[in-house]
């Protein structure tokens, strides 16, 4: 179920952020979207790892596994975000 849910709020998210990029007539270079593509990739893989890893009681393998993927997606984002300034 949350696979469903996390689509649907990707899917909204991205029509969101392509009715806003439309409507305010703001253009994007080309490689900020792999970059877009590579912060959601990376977040969606720390989240993953860290409550599969809870639930397989493996408590240390999760908080380094969201450091390792969490960390780069964070750095990521704050960069595609500087290019929206």
């Amino acid at each position: 179920m949350w696979r469903f849910v996390y689509g649907v709020v990707l899917g909204a998210g991205g029509m969101a952020l392509w009715d806003w990029l439309k409507t305010e007539n703001n253009t994007l270079d080309w490689y900020v979207w792999p970059l877009m593509l590579l912060a959601l990739a990376l977040g969606t893989l720390a989240v993953h790892h860290f409550f599969a890893s809870r639930a397989e009681l493996e408590t240390k393998a999760a908080w380094i596994g969201l450091v390792i993927f969490g960390l780069p997606a964070l750095l990521l984002s704050g960069l595609v975000v500087s290019f929206f300034q």
